[in-house]
């Protein structure tokens, strides 16, 4: 990469920003400055810890800054001391103001992971999910003061599998977005590359999630209710009601034509058991066919194969879910 002389501040905190920052800095970039959230208090422990990116940055000796907010007069002050030529942003965690968006020459860039201007917004990877899509992307953009409405600088395809949930999916988009990043710095900062205005026409825009939008609603569609599985792990899960603890419906497929008898179908959220190419399996009765559970977690307990939970259940066989 040829764009080593060029001063580059980062903005990321979680995981999937540390494999981001360490991939550009096997590029040999000047990275002049780190700007990740603060140490947070998390896990059963509620210890203070930081992030995957400050944690990088310390082992790569890089300046970190963990600020607040950005909103801030000296915040703007630091990064302009910094002269940063380019900034880069991946899921940091908070809205960059337009006072920085201002400051590098070679702008902001962002790693999306869609292919704007569909799904801009927090939620990209869960919504295309739920909505069935069977490709997505990442796109390389510029940011400004809008909802990822930026230019566009380099956009990839990917192909969702059946077996993606929103966490796997996202993991993979960013390793593919680190890569498309590092080959989109050079020609961008030497001219070679022109921004692709989104088209507005065929934007869609995400919503930011709830708890609450993991509730199993059964008089939905088998095959939304899996989707749901997929888009919602690991938040806010898939869950629904069983003795009056939650149960997370952590894996299961849909089976559209169910062969149930009118004795095993008592109506949506109706657990019972029934034979599936020659297997025995447990499922939950659909408002459109049914749901083949394969792995539960009760509220209080651990992770099990749904054989397991039945074993120390039974009476899960035969009751009513909600």
């Amino acid at each position: 990469m040829k764009s080593s002389k060029i001063n580059i501040i980062y903005f990321g905190t979680p995981e999937i920003s540390a494999h981001v920052l360490q991939k550009i800095s096997e590029e040999k970039i000047n990275i002049v400055g780190v700007f990740t959230r603060p140490d947070s208090f998390n896990g059963r422990g509620k210890k203070l810890l930081e992030s995957p990116v400050k944690q990088l940055s310390k082992s790569l000796n890089l300046p970190i800054f963990e600020p607040k907010s950005l909103r801030n007069d000296a915040i703007i002050e630091q990064i302009i001391q910094l002269s940063p030529d380019l900034i880069i942003v991946a899921a940091y965690g908070l809205i960059i103001p337009k006072e920085i968006l201002d400051i590098p020459r070679y702008g902001v860039i962002n790693i999306h992971p869609s292919l704007l201007p569909k799904y801009r917004g927090p939620s990209p990877v869960a919504s295309a999910l739920l909505n069935g899509e069977s490709i997505t992307g990442v796109s390389i953009m510029m940011l400004d003061e809008g909802m990822d409405t930026g230019p566009i600088l380099a956009a990839e395809k990917f192909s969702i599998r059946a077996e993606h949930n929103t966490q796997t999916l996202t993991e993979e988009l960013f390793q593919i977005g680190a890569k498309l990043l590092v080959s989109t710095i050079p020609p961008w900062v030497s001219g070679e590359i022109t921004p692709i205005k989104q088209n507005t026409e065929n934007a869609t825009t995400t919503k930011l999630l709830t708890k609450d939008d993991g509730f199993v609603d059964w008089g939905s569609n088998c095959e939304f209710i899996a989707r749901q599985i997929q888009a919602f792990n690991p938040w806010p899960s898939t869950f629904t009601s069983f003795s009056s603890k939650r149960l997370i419906i952590e894996k299961g497929f849909s089976v559209i034509n169910p062969q149930l008898s009118s004795e095993h179908n008592k109506g949506p959220g109706y657990v019972t058991q029934t034979v599936l190419n020659g297997e025995v399996v447990t499922v939950v009765v659909c408002g459109e066919g049914f749901l083949v559970l394969t792995h539960v977690k009760l509220e209080g307990s651990s992770s099990q194969d749904i054989e397991d939970f039945v074993r120390g259940k039974p009476n899960f066989i035969g009751s009513t879910l909600g």
